[in-house]
């Protein structure tokens, strides 16, 4: 008779607890997709981070190019006449396609803007390189453009002599 006594205790629980595990199950398939969106959010901000760094790495080489194309230009100039020095640094005005940096692998998308402006009374130059990587949203584009592309500038300024 004890027996039948236990059988039947056991028979009771599980009646009340048979809709434990279906609960059990879906609260943890809940907390397991919580888990994936957020691992997956965090990867892609990861990914679009290493993105920018790697465009402003290429518009900082590209900024680099094109301030060692002024001091070219201005370093071969002949000295004994400050004014021709004077105005091949003022011709210098390198725009989006002077610099051909599109034609080097990396530096797609990529381009150097330079200036250079004389010191007055002074035999000193002064140069400025822009390099730009990528496409710059433009007014045409709306605010909620889901493009993913992006333009990343630097400016390097220095002297010369």
């Amino acid at each position: 008779m004890r027996h039948n006594h236990s059988l039947h205790i056991h028979q009771s629980l599980r009646r009340k607890q048979g809709g434990s595990m279906l609960l059990i199950v879906v609260f943890m398939m809940v907390v397991l997709a919580l888990l994936v969106t957020t691992m997956g959010s965090f990867l892609s901000d990861s990914s679009q981070k290493t993105s920018v760094e790697v465009r402003a790495t290429r518009a900082l080489m590209a900024a680099q190019s094109g301030l060692e194309y002024g001091f070219y230009k201005v370093g071969n100039a002949d000295k004994s006449d400050p004014t021709a020095v004077k105005a091949i640094c003022e011709a210098i005005a390198i725009d989006e396609d002077s610099l051909p940096l599109n034609d080097i692998k990396g530096f797609t998308d990529c381009h150097a803007i330079v200036t250079c402006t004389a010191i007055d009374d002074t035999k000193t130059y002064s140069i400025t390189s822009e390099g730009r990587c990528g496409e710059p949203l433009t007014a045409s584009h709306s605010k909620d453009d889901t493009r993913t592309d992006f333009a990343v500038s630097r400016t390097l300024t220095a002297e010369a002599q």
